[in-house]
């Protein structure tokens, strides 16, 4: 996927990242960037009053991650 095809790349390309790596050792590392990038959009968008597509688009890649994180590395989410 290109950015040009992505709404919001900035934190959206990380997250494919994540999502499209097979290469187990560096899965970990992936997710933790495209976490960090979602933190920091999110933290962006508290003084805001527009953007609500855009969060929930946040919350589903935030959903994504987590899946891959249980199913991909076996983190449950207590931890």
């Amino acid at each position: 996927m290109c950015a040009n095809e992505l709404r919001y790349p900035k934190w959206q390309n990380p997250c494919v990242d994540a999502v499209m790596e097979l290469d187990p050792s560096k899965l970990l590392e992936r997710v933790n960037f495209a976490e960090t990038a979602i933190y920091v959009r999110l933290r962006e968008l508290e003084t805001s009053s527009d953007g609500a597509e855009e969060r929930m688009a946040l919350r589903d890649a935030m959903k994504a991650l987590r899946t891959v994180k249980r199913d991909r590395l076996n983190i449950s989410a207590g931890m």
